[in-house]
């Protein structure tokens, strides 16, 4: 299927490319809107007025960590942006938690931390072994 027949407001040539580091304030903006009404991230990430602030804090800092892999991918000058790692990158270490803390605290509250937590052990306990992307 042709996007651009179905879909006339997208561009007639879709350009993907590895973003780079002067990218990221505008990915930054680009995975916060993409968010803003994820059920997972109305969840997790506090609802008052500092939400959208916050929510562009947590994914700076998400890019911070993960584009340096080079698996991060910016599509159409910042429409659509991908944050990827492999199998063996994703998790962090104890120190690199234990400093993002703070960061979670202030995304999403002491209570829905609580609950972002327990959902990262459970995520950490059920994640696949094998090689994966």
């Amino acid at each position: 299927m042709n996007l651009t027949v179905a879909m006339p407001g997208l561009p007639s040539k879709h350009v993907v490319r590895q973003a780079q580091y002067f990218d990221a304030p505008m990915l930054t903006l680009t995975l916060a809107a993409a968010f803003e009404n994820d059920p997972v991230a109305n969840f997790c990430i506090r609802a008052d007025a500092g939400r959208k602030r916050v929510m562009r804090a947590g994914f700076k800092r998400a890019l911070d960590l993960y584009q340096p892999y080079g698996l991060t991918f910016i599509a159409n000058n910042g429409a659509g942006t991908a944050v990827w790692t492999r199998h063996d990158q994703w998790q962090l270490t104890f120190w690199q938690e234990c400093s993002l803390i703070p960061l979670y605290i202030r995304v999403c509250g002491i209570n829905r931390f609580m609950r972002l937590s327990r959902g990262f052990d459970a995520m950490k306990s059920h994640h696949p072994v094998e090689r994966h992307y």
